[in-house]
């Protein structure tokens, strides 16, 4: 669990030779001159500039309390339905975001096979026979300097097709098929066991003093304290994907923007 910033290590704490430009850590001071210093700023010091170091906790995101999960109150399951839902609006919006990705890729693929097919067909205009053409040299060896011309380019078109497989829609698909799929498997378990709590303590409510045994007493007891720890773990599992989440949706929308623009 990452620890938070002590106020001994803000901006003011500068250490010697060093520079203290916040966010950005130390800086040896030998490079800092003229110009160059004023501009030495990163996005976060020129946008939102701090009195000390950021907080690791990252203030601001919400997240679901872990020590609630063994009393599993009300209010828990009611804070538990805000973050399912801001889950599955994430979900349906990387699915859209996937598949307009998923558009810019293929379009790129198909420019690239159309642009080295272009190529190809220019170079083989020598081997077309045209019955009022008759052999035209100029146009030949044109068509011969704008084949390579194009070819060229489809090769271009090619790497950068590589490029927004790896750039953008990798990180895309690893969100989508990992980490939110991920969610709805621990939503599933976390469910079933909750139902298997609520079926225990049906039994357990239903047991007669009269009637029932000390076995069948014992059996029903432990089936509840079994079901009741299964979905205690379950529960805290779940939690700690959903508060795993919110930090992550950021970076996983913002990766692949990145990679497409890298890729251009």
């Amino acid at each position: 669990m990452p620890t938070n910033h002590t106020p001994s290590s803000g901006r003011s704490q500068a250490e010697p030779g060093g520079a203290d430009l916040g966010c950005c850590g130390f800086v040896d001071q030998e490079i800092l001159s003229g110009s160059f210093r004023a501009n030495l700023l990163c996005f976060l010091c020129r946008f939102a500039p701090l009195s000390e170091a950021p907080d690791a906790t990252m203030p601001g995101i919400e997240k679901l309390p872990l020590e609630e999960t063994l009393e599993d109150s009300p209010q828990t399951r009611s804070l538990l339905g805000v973050f399912e839902e801001d889950t599955a609006a994430i979900s349906n919006y990387c699915t859209q975001l996937y598949q307009a990705m998923q558009r810019i890729y293929d379009a790129q693929n198909e420019l690239s096979a159309a642009t080295h097919l272009t190529s190809r067909l220019l170079k083989e205009y020598d081997k077309q026979r045209f019955p009022l053409g008759g052999d035209d040299e100029v146009m030949s060896s044109t068509l011969q300097q704008f084949s390579k011309v194009i070819d060229e380019l489809s090769s271009c078109h090619a790497v950068l097709s590589t490029q927004l497989a790896d750039a953008m829609m990798f990180p895309v698909t690893q969100f989508k098929e990992r980490d939110l799929k991920e969610i709805l498997t621990l939503k599933e378990v976390f469910q079933i066991a909750s139902d298997d709590h609520d079926a225990a303590i049906n039994r357990y409510s239903r047991l007669s003093k009269r009637k029932d045994n000390d076995k069948v007493r014992a059996e029903v007891v432990e089936d509840v304290y079994t079901s009741r720890k299964k979905q205690h773990q379950t529960m805290m599992h779940y939690f700690c994907a959903l508060n795993t989440l919110q930090y992550k949706k950021k970076t996983a929308l913002l990766e692949p923007l990145l990679g497409y623009m890298q890729a251009q």
